[in-house]
């Protein structure tokens, strides 16, 4: 396909279903992988699945989505940083 060495992605929601396979789509393609998501058994697994990082949070709480994301973005100084957003709502639709 094409390379992705040298970058890095940040993918949510990736423990399970689309997240994990865009996630193992980037480990694929030689981007250095960091998941994330609320469950962090269920991250772990996943993340050693794909040789990816695991950062579990609920990105739907900012103070704690920002704080996480500034000590991972000060670990990568230097690195591209692509973020793929997924918030979901228990409220309703």
């Amino acid at each position: 396909m094409f390379s992705l060495k040298g970058r890095t992605a940040l993918v949510t929601g990736a423990s399970r279903g689309l997240g994990f396979a865009m996630a193992k789509a980037l480990a694929e393609n030689g981007a250095t992988v960091i998941v994330n998501a609320r469950s962090a058994d269920d991250l772990k697994t996943a993340a050693a699945k794909i040789g990816a990082e695991p950062l579990a949070f609920d990105v739907t709480d900012r103070r704690r989505r920002v704080r996480r994301l500034k000590t991972s973005w000060r670990a990568m100084a230097g690195s591209t940083f692509w973020s793929t957003m997924r918030a979901s709502s228990t409220d309703g639709p």
